[in-house]
């Protein structure tokens, strides 16, 4: 939600001319510049909570899109030197021991937090440029390279969760295909696209006969899954959200097309009342006595998917 709450607020909010929208939007950066303040005092912080100070960064450089201030560009640049040095000292690859069993190790894992830190180097050059620009990029090619050579499975073609935890799981895979979109994006090296287009290939054996999605199954066994038929839609906001950028950068109808099909999956299946749901179980929506149920961050990221997608879809 600190990433992708203010993005859609802020975006939409001005776009339909919805101050009140562009105000919630404000407030949550607020809230974003405290937490990462709070990941520089305590290191305990910065690794127990991860993805929320990761997702603060991401969320502060769509503030700095939307309202460039000093303070907050200088604590948003300082936090991405931090992650950076932080992710270099093991070079590049943060392993799972790293997080003190906080919440990103068991759910995103090491190799999508590589992907995912590499993608804030990415934005930030995409989104602010400046004098940092070159910096980031070279930073993030770094980032993709170390996480290639430790967790790139070359004849299964695949990225495993982390060098303890191998298989096939969904979230390393986008995270990283996400990642090379946007290196390619910056560098125009046709090695990054064709590596991203793999990975759409590596995902496909994660489908069901019959079903639009991908199956999630880093939390299967948590939620008490009994087949094969489980979900989850945050990992489907970003199968999305990759799909839609490898249509933005390749024009191929197969991503458009994939992309359109899970998102009525979202609508049809996970749609309930005014609310989405967490996951998808066992051929049933996710229910009042399951583990998670609802998750309003997995919300606000469906919007912000879907104001990308009605941007880089409609052509």
């Amino acid at each position: 939600g600190n990433y992708y709450g203010p993005a859609f607020m802020l975006r939409y909010g001005l776009a339909a001319n919805n101050s009140k929208l562009v105000d919630i939007g404000e407030d949550n950066l607020v809230y974003n510049n405290a937490i990462v303040q709070k990941g520089f005092d305590k290191i305990s912080v910065l690794l127990g909570q991860m993805e929320e100070v990761l997702m603060a960064g991401f969320g502060m450089i769509e503030g700095e899109r939307h309202q460039p201030n000093d303070d907050q560009r200088k604590r948003l640049y300082d936090l991405i030197d931090l992650l950076d040095n932080l992710a270099k000292g093991f070079g590049y690859y943060i392993p799972d021991e790293a997080f003190s069993g906080g919440f990103a190790a068991s759910t995103y894992g090491p190799t999508s937090l590589n992907g995912i830190l590499a993608a804030m180097n990415f934005e930030a050059a995409l989104q602010l440029g400046g004098e940092n620009k070159e910096k980031w990029i070279a930073t993030g090619k770094e980032i993709l390279a170390a996480g290639r050579a430790k967790a790139y499975d070359e004849k299964l073609g695949y990225y495993i969760f982390s060098e303890t935890r191998t298989g096939h799981f969904l979230y390393p895979n986008i995270a990283q295909m996400l990642g090379n979109l946007r290196a390619y994006q910056l560098t125009d090296d046709n090695a990054y696209l064709e590596h991203a287009e793999s990975l759409y290939d590596a995902i496909e054996p994660l489908s069901l006969e019959g079903k639009s999605w991908y199956r999630s199954p880093y939390s299967a066994e948590e939620m008490g899954a009994k087949t094969d038929e489980y979900t989850t839609l945050s990992s489907q906001n970003y199968a999305m959200l990759a799909l839609t950028v490898a249509y933005g950068v390749t024009k191929k109808q197969k991503y458009k097309d994939r992309a359109l099909k899970i998102l009525e999956f979202v609508r049809a299946d996970l749609l309930e009342g005014d609310r989405i749901l967490h996951h998808w179980i066992d051929g049933k929506i996710a229910s009042p006595t399951d583990k998670y149920v609802y998750c309003s961050g997995c919300n606000l990221q469906v919007l912000y998917v879907i104001w990308q997608m009605e941007t880089l879809l409609a052509n």
